[in-house]
């Protein structure tokens, strides 16, 4: 017994190690730059020792949300606004940005996240969606009955059909055709009034509504085919580059639903993380050699460290574009 007992303390130190050498051991670029592919901010705590990021789950009604608090951080001043950041899991991949967001800022960020349900989806039109429905109603009453003039809501989530998943091929033409059909231009107009309905009373309170312009879809996973020995692996067969051309066919009726939603809106806005994630005339995998996407759509840790700059300058001009607080005489 003695001696089972001593071979199940040595194999999990034998685990434990490769773990921790597996970033300089593995065959896989996804293990050896974990930093850069998954969204958890390691990295934080030493690029910014003095600092502390608290995440902690508030409930909610039919569920919870992640709150995101900076913690002990000396000399550091805090922001008075705060952020809350609604949507599907499109949202909880801005999860580094988020932390990251928290510590430099200071401000409190309220996560709502629940897998395939965005807040101004326009998607309605593939079908009612019943649990997605009390999702958003229940989102939205807890951020009416949190935020205060001049917080602001960020509403992200996946607004194009996918190219891609990780264990499935698509016919990349007819997704493209049913996107682009009739009947979901005709649901993505039904949706728009409704969407302008819902946030009113938000808007109308002085919280500012930025809503995230539609990202790049690839037609593989990344993290399944970005290895020397996947890349013939039968899900990478399309490739992992697609023509901005493309995209920008597939953003153009969404983008203009997401502007009329903006302009129903008193101060909404529109962030687009676009030109950073596709610079080029080719969207691409990878930037200076690190990963863009995890999968076919969600964020790297890498990406959310390059959008945060231009986040927080989203931030920074809805400050300078909010009206001053009255002054009492």
């Amino acid at each position: 017994m003695v001696v089972g007992l001593g071979v199940l303390v040595l194999g999990a130190g034998l685990q434990s190690a490769l773990t921790k050498t597996q970033r300089y051991t593995s065959l896989s670029v996804v293990s050896r730059a974990s930093l850069d592919w998954y969204p958890y901010a390691k990295g934080l705590k030493k690029e910014i020792p003095d600092c502390r990021v608290r995440v902690s789950n508030v409930p909610v009604l039919g569920g919870q949300a992640r709150l995101y608090e900076r913690g002990e951080c000396p000399g550091r001043t805090a922001s008075t606004r705060q952020l809350f950041v609604a949507g599907d899991s499109h949202a909880l991949a801005y999860h580094e940005m988020l932390q990251r967001l928290a510590v430099l800022d200071g401000a409190p960020i309220h996560l709502y996240s629940s897998g395939g349900c965005a807040l101004v989806g326009l998607r309605a039109w593939q079908g009612p969606n019943p649990s997605c429905e009390a999702y958003t109603r229940n989102v939205l009453e807890d951020i009416q009955a949190r935020a205060q003039p001049g917080d602001v809501v960020l509403l992200a989530g996946l607004r194009l059909p996918r190219l891609s998943e990780s264990y499935a091929l698509f016919d990349i033409a007819q997704v493209r055709a049913e996107h682009l059909s009739e009947t979901a231009s005709a649901g993505r107009k039904a949706e728009i009034g409704h969407w302008i309905e819902q946030l009113t009373p938000l808007a109308e309170r002085g919280v500012r509504i930025v809503l995230e312009a539609p990202k790049p879809v690839l037609p593989a996973p990344p993290y399944r085919c970005s290895d020397v020995f996947n890349r013939h692996n039968p899900i990478c067969a399309n490739g992992m580059t697609v023509a901005r051309s493309e995209i920008e066919q597939l953003r153009e009726p969404v983008l203009a639903g997401l502007q009329q939603v903006a302009a129903g809106l008193p101060g909404a806005s529109i962030w687009d993380p676009m030109p950073l994630l596709c610079p080029g005339e080719q969207c691409l995998p990878t930037r200076d050699g690190k990963p863009l996407f995890f999968d076919g759509d969600h964020l790297s840790g890498y990406s959310n460290r390059l959008l945060l700059p231009d986040f927080q300058n989203q931030l920074q001009r809805l400050q300078a574009s909010s009206p001053a607080p009255a002054v009492a005489p």
